[in-house]
């Protein structure tokens, strides 16, 4: 019969982060619950991803220029600016015409320094 894990409850969870906190290692606590080592530190350290990222959240969310785009109005405002935009970057006739030539200059270049060489 192959070996099942042991499905981890956010109380058994928070179990291994007390013993954890009292300073045992992970095999000890992993010994202790019939689970992995690597099982018990990915609960353990769980809970500090889970508060590094709302910590992230909340810094992003009190960005100068985050606080500027508080109604929905202004942020979909910017997100139809940033889409014409990138969609206006390369689609005008000037900047089409103005890459064709770059593109054809440095073709050009290359076959001159490949018959020098």
């Amino acid at each position: 019969m192959k070996w099942k894990p042991r499905k981890v409850t956010p109380e058994l969870a928070e179990e291994m982060r007390r013993l954890k906190a009292q300073g045992l290692s992970y095999v000890a606590i992993a010994k202790r619950f019939g689970v992995y080592p690597s099982t018990v530190q990915y609960h353990v350290n769980q809970k500090y991803r889970l508060n590094a990222l709302r910590r992230a959240k909340e810094r992003y969310k009190q960005h100068p220029r985050i606080q500027k785009l508080r109604t929905p109005e202004d942020r979909q405002r910017q997100r139809e600016y940033w889409r014409m935009y990138r969609y206006n970057r390369y689609h005008t006739d000037e900047e089409f015409r103005r890459r064709v030539i770059e593109h054809s200059k440095r073709y050009q270049q290359k076959k001159r320094n490949a018959n020098k060489g």
